[in-house]
């Protein structure tokens, strides 16, 4: 008896010609999971000049290795941005980064900060964060 096969194709494409990238689902290939996600908001405070602040969220995975993370940030221009965030402005609410850092097998660190000392005062603002953390297929997650 043949194994069964599930596929989905995109919008557009003949589910029986379709090419893999084309594909939104194959159960013959291995895609990334999702092991978990979540989201939050860094919170700025108001600020005179020269003045840096480096936030974090340290997000557990306990999944035992470094996985594959994605991340997304949304300022005070709006508009969702893709983790690592340089943007370029003149004062607070437009000059902010982020980045990430693997802290162990079991933590990532997402940060978000000011990253120029010569800015003006600025006034408190928010970045909001979104994050998936995906199951990696080469550690024996499939069995």
């Amino acid at each position: 008896m043949a194994t069964p096969v599930i596929k989905v194709a995109a919008p557009g494409y003949d589910i029986r010609t379709a090419s893999p990238k084309n594909l939104r689902l194959d159960s013959t290939k291995n895609q990334f999971k999702v092991a978990t996600e979540g989201s939050g908001t860094f919170e700025f405070a108001a600020s005179g000049m020269w003045a840096n602040q480096k936030l974090y969220v340290d997000i557990a995975h306990n999944l035992g290795y470094q996985p594959s993370f994605y991340a997304q940030l949304n300022g005070p221009s709006g508009g969702w941005k893709l983790n690592p965030v340089l943007n370029s402005g003149s004062t607070g609410p437009t000059k902010w980064c982020s980045g990430i850092d693997r802290l162990d097998e079991n933590t990532i660190r997402l940060y978000c900060y000011i990253y120029d000392p010569t800015l003006a005062a600025y006034s408190a603002f928010d970045v909001d964060y979104e994050y998936i953390i995906y199951v990696d297929p080469n550690q024996n997650v499939w069995s």
